[in-house]
């Protein structure tokens, strides 16, 4: 009998980035905002703390050091303040409303529209007394060391100078620091949709990439290199100023004659109140108000008229319209109501349009009119 002896072996494959100099190297480097609050627009927000990244670590042996940043010039607009171009980014946390498929393209292109890195400047991981390269250009590439390192010991090799350490005998790490960051919003107000899902989101924007170089002392011409992806990961929120509307609960327009409505069409304007309370000042913007038919919802015109109260006793050929000024409200769809002005501190708003009977058909009866309006605010 014949036996068979069968072995079994497994190929684990071991991915380590180490070199001859016992170095480990980061592939992506994150650069972490907590996060920042966006209370008005437009709006510009500076990140003052300093956020430093290890890129090279733990190196057995003394090295070398060359960094540049290459800035991500597909995403990022050609100059600063920068912009982003496409939608190559990604958005994390949030409202669930960035489950959506058209709620996150919504997001994304208002942050495209709308976002802007106003400053980006980075430097040697010891935050040397030495300037920062401010990134103003995304199709420049920027040495940041050694140009923002500590001391003036370089070495020159293929015509490209490293960094030699504080004391020129090399050193066993190296790094980079985002040195100074702001971003800004404009003026542009983002839909309630939009809001709730930026709600604590994180912005997660490849900022470009990290190309360092390096070598052993007295090997110079065997160098390593090693490319880091630099990502920034800004977490937002807004708590925009609100406004809400006042006006009263119930409007009686009074009684008037057959005679009148068949001569005039219209009778008895009687005007309201309407009253906006916002909770900060909001200048230089729109108010955008909505007013449903609570009777029927279906009803969207721009005459101003609501529909006959369903059930009424007697009705007439008579119905409700509203009016702003000499001009009808729009029922059922959004439109520009009023600006805010140009006041930094104002917050109340009061207006007075008005409502009156107006004749829908001939012959008009002798009955009763009601009708039944819900108001919505918004500004942009």
């Amino acid at each position: 009998m014949k036996k068979i002896l069968l072995f079994l072996f497994s190929l684990v494959c071991i991915h380590t980035y180490a070199d001859d100099a016992g170095c480990t190297r980061n592939i992506i480097a994150n650069y972490s905002i907590p996060t920042q609050t966006i209370t008005t627009l437009p709006q510009t927000i500076p990140y003052g703390t300093l956020v430093g990244q290890q890129i090279i670590g733990n190196c057995i042996l003394n090295i070398f050091v060359r960094s540049d940043f290459i800035p991500n010039s597909t995403l990022l607009s050609s100059e600063a303040p920068f912009s982003l171009k496409n939608n190559n980014f990604q958005i994390t946390g949030g409202g669930p409303g960035l489950n959506d498929s058209v709620i996150l393209s919504n997001v994304k292109n208002y942050i495209m529209q709308n976002f802007k890195i106003t400053t980006l400047a980075f430097k040697d991981n010891f935050n040397s007394p030495t300037p920062p390269k401010i990134i103003v250009n995304s199709s420049t590439t920027y040495n940041i060391i050694p140009d923002t390192s500590s001391s003036n010991f370089t070495v020159e090799n293929n015509g490209e100078l490293y960094y030699r350490g504080n004391q020129g005998a090399g050193q066993t790490s190296s790094g980079m620091r985002l040195n100074q960051f702001a971003f800004s919003f404009d003026h542009t107000k983002p839909s309630a949709s939009v809001i709730s899902a930026l709600q604590n989101a994180t912005l997660e924007i490849p900022l470009g990439n990290l190309l360092t170089k390096y070598f052993i002392s007295g090997s110079s011409s065997d160098i390593t290199t090693t490319n880091t992806a630099v990502i920034l990961k800004l977490t937002i929120n807004f708590t925009l100023p609100t406004c809400a509307v006042d006006v009263p609960a119930t409007l009686d327009i009074g009684s008037t004659t057959i005679q009148t409505l068949e001569t005039n069409s219209f009778s008895n304007n009687t005007p309201f109140q309407l009253k906006i309370i916002c909770s900060a000042a909001i200048p230089n913007r729109t108010f955008k108000l909505t007013v449903q038919d609570a009777n029927d919802l279906s009803n969207i015109n721009t005459t101003g008229i609501l529909k006959i109260q369903p059930g009424l006793a007697n009705p007439s050929n008579v119905a409700i319209r509203l009016m702003n000024g000499s001009s009808p409200f729009s029922i059922g769809s959004p439109f520009n109501y009023a600006t805010t002005g140009t006041s930094p501190t104002q917050t109340q708003f009061i207006y007075t349009p008005s409502a009156q009977l107006f004749k829908i058909s001939s012959p008009v009866t002798l009955g009763n009119v009601a009708g039944k309006a819900r108001f919505f605010l918004d500004y942009d």
